[in-house]
């Protein structure tokens, strides 16, 4: 944490005051700026432990953009280090009503006002430690966990009375890892408090990630029964449906892995990964008027999300939409430039409806993104072949040749495409270059 800065400390002072309402100092604030520019700014100061001249910038930020979901991760922990513990909570619940990452097992996660109460519940015993998860659970909006558990097991590992706490188990299970160590802690947890559904869920994805393939493996089995044990003494603990339809869906139990997604959508109507989830598996089970409607469900969800267009464009591709599939890849592209699936699927769908303008085009992205892509030279050849570029494509099969000269095929594609140019000479050349190296293989 910086020094104190008193002159800065009391403007946040009076930014926060009234759980940051808008004060004379904060509607001075409000001015025209570039959001993304002034955010990167704030990140470079948070990193930089800047966390007086951080939370400035964020809040700036925020005063015309209060719907801005990541900045409130940022404003919890810049309000927590300035040490205005008392104001917290209001970040933390801003923060809270967004989906968080765990990193560890890759799932979206909505921490919600029924578990900040939960949490607030088993702050026991000491001010450390209620400080010290208020501080991991700042980290793990952040996408910190195992900082985070790290952090809180330094405070209070040397405390005695804490080897009593179900909770304490629980964090050192999270900082070893999805491991037989961990599900070591979980069990001890448990043993410590039979009763909380958390500790089973994080058993289960610990015996999850242990499971073979075989469905009865005794790890998946066991993974099964703590998902299942969490749902009966929490039956909205949307998580657990999540996973356990994950591992039914991966042990071929489509049946039951489709049925715990559409639970998670009952209690979730919102939840972006169950309804992708429940997309995939229903297109799999050839289902594909369920399919499409839980993908336009996704994108009604989130129309910025380069994911969700992605899987709609497969989806339509395999069904032979191909117009459909390049519209929707287009879209995913435009989402996120760097694609590389993307732009690679979008070009060969183009392939399918001779639209080689297009194709070239998205060549062009590949190539601009990987100036050594062999493969997009050679395909932008053909496609510039085939839409009259003839210059462009030998100009392109020559550079192939320059990245690959084992690919002896490419001889016989540029001299056709000579000997369509009219320059018979250079394509009786590399025909009969074509030739020679065949005949040595």
């Amino acid at each position: 944490m910086m020094e104190n800065n008193l002159p800065v400390k009391t403007a946040v002072s009076e930014l926060i005051r009234n759980n940051v309402g808008l004060t004379k100092y904060s509607k001075s604030l409000i001015f025209e700026f570039n959001k993304n520019e002034l955010f990167q700014e704030a990140v470079k100061c948070f990193w930089q432990e800047k966390y007086h001249e951080a939370y400035l910038k964020f809040y700036r930020i925020y005063l015309n953009y209060p719907k801005s979901k990541r900045l409130y991760p940022f404003l919890a922990y810049c309000v927590y280090e300035i040490g205005y513990r008392d104001k917290i909570e209001f970040f933390l619940w801003k923060a809270f009503e967004f989906k968080v990452v765990d990193e560890y097992y890759g799932r979206v996660e909505t921490i919600n006002k029924k578990q900040w109460r939960t949490l607030k519940k088993i702050l026991p015993i000491k001010e450390t430690m209620e400080n010290a998860l208020i501080y991991i659970y700042i980290n793990i909006v952040l996408e910190n966990s195992v900082y985070a558990a790290d952090a809180i097991l330094d405070r209070v590992e040397k405390d005695a009375l804490l080897e009593e706490n179900g909770w304490y188990y629980y964090f050192r299970g999270i900082r070893t890892g999805p491991d037989i160590a961990a599900i070591e802690y979980y069990t001890k947890a448990i043993d410590l408090d039979p009763y909380n559904p958390t500790f089973y869920r994080y058993r289960g994805s610990s015996n999850k990630s242990l499971f073979s393939d075989s469905k009865e493996s005794k790890d998946s089995l066991s993974a099964i029964r703590d998902f299942s044990k969490s749902i009966k003494l929490d039956p909205t603990d949307t998580i657990a449906y999540l996973f356990r339809a994950d591992l039914n869906n991966h042990l071929k139990n489509y049946w039951e892995a489709h049925e715990d997604y559409s639970k998670c959508i009952e209690l979730d109507s919102t939840n972006l990964y169950a309804y992708s989830s429940r997309a995939h598996l229903n297109y799999a089970r050839e289902k594909y008027l369920e399919a499409f409607a839980d993908y336009d469900k996704c994108i009604e969800l989130d129309k910025n999300n380069p994911v969700v267009y992605y899987n709609r464009a497969q989806a339509k591709r395999k069904q032979k939409d191909y117009q459909g599939a390049i519209k929707d890849f287009t879209k995913a592209i435009a989402l996120n430039p760097r694609d590389v699936n993307a732009i690679s699927y979008c070009s060969s769908v183009r392939w399918r409806v001779n639209d080689y303008i297009g194709a070239i085009s998205d060549y062009n992205q590949l190539i601009e993104l990987n100036p050594n892509d062999m493969f997009s030279y050679r395909n932008r050849a053909l496609a510039k072949k085939y839409s009259g570029d003839y210059d462009g494509a030998i100009k392109d099969f020559t550079k192939y040749i320059e990245l690959l000269p084992s690919d002896i095929s490419v001889y016989k594609d540029r001299g056709e495409t000579f000997m369509e140019h009219g320059d018979t000479f250079n394509a009786e050349k590399d025909l009969e270059m074509y030739e020679t190296l065949r005949k040595k293989k």
